[in-house]
């Protein structure tokens, strides 16, 4: 997934994001216009010097983020409102793990032989405590493998997740750096066709805007009991 721009805006090459011809020429005609205004003009502003085209590239920068995370946020509903409901099942699979080891170490001790019985009775109550012992031990046994499941399910919700999570942190900084890339395109060209470029160059406004903290967070924190597989 590509934002930020057309599909036809960015050529990636060589692990170093470029703006495509189209767009790098889009750029230069728009320095060309707001030089030939005279934008910025020096002599009303003794600071660092700026435009609205300038600022425009983080404003798209961050419209193109909100969008993103708006439409990966929503592919990870369901896989985190199923987490939640995970780690609850899992929990109380765990709880129920516990009483059926109880159960069978109880039912296992009563196996014993008890000497002061007749051998009729010790034999009908070993039957007995068998058939308790048989059911015990598959109602365990069904307990453990629908942990195990959802052990295994969660896991798989986790990757999802991280892996998201790692997209967007990729596209993030595809969008920003290309961000950047189009200012410096754009005031390569303002400061080439301005009339004042030889002063200009030192005037410019260089600071680069970071993304905003709600934008450069994780979509779903990994931490806690709902992001975390539980072993």
């Amino acid at each position: 997934m590509r934002v930020g721009g057309s599909a036809d805006a960015t050529e990636p090459t060589s692990g170093t994001e470029q703006l495509g011809p189209r767009e790098r020429r889009r750029l230069r005609r728009d320095a060309l216009r707001v030089a030939r205004q005279d934008e910025p003009l020096l002599e009303l502003d003794n600071g660092p010097l700026t435009t609205q085209e300038r600022e425009l590239f983080f404003a798209q920068r961050n419209e193109a983020l909100s969008r993103l995370r708006q439409i990966l946020t929503s592919e990870l509903l369901s896989a985190v409102e199923e987490l939640a409901v995970l780690d609850r099942q899992i929990t109380e699979l765990r709880e129920q793990v516990d009483r059926d080891r109880r159960q069978l170490d109880q039912l296992q001790a009563t196996l014993a032989p008890t000497p002061e019985l007749d051998q009729l009775t010790r034999a009908r109550r070993a039957r007995v405590r068998r058939r308790a012992l048989t059911v015990a031990e598959a109602a365990a046994s069904k307990t453990s493998t629908e942990l195990a499941a959802a052990v295994e399910r969660q896991a798989k919700l986790v990757a999802k997740v991280r892996t998201v999570n790692l997209r967007y942190a990729t596209e993030l900084e595809l969008v920003h750096r290309l961000a950047v890339l189009r200012r410096s395109t754009f005031d390569e060209s303002l400061v080439k066709h301005h009339r004042h470029r030889s002063f200009l160059a030192d005037r410019l406004d260089q600071e680069v805007p970071p993304v905003p903290k709600e934008l450069a967070e994780q979509l779903v924190g990994m931490g806690g009991r709902a992001g975390e597989v539980t072993e």
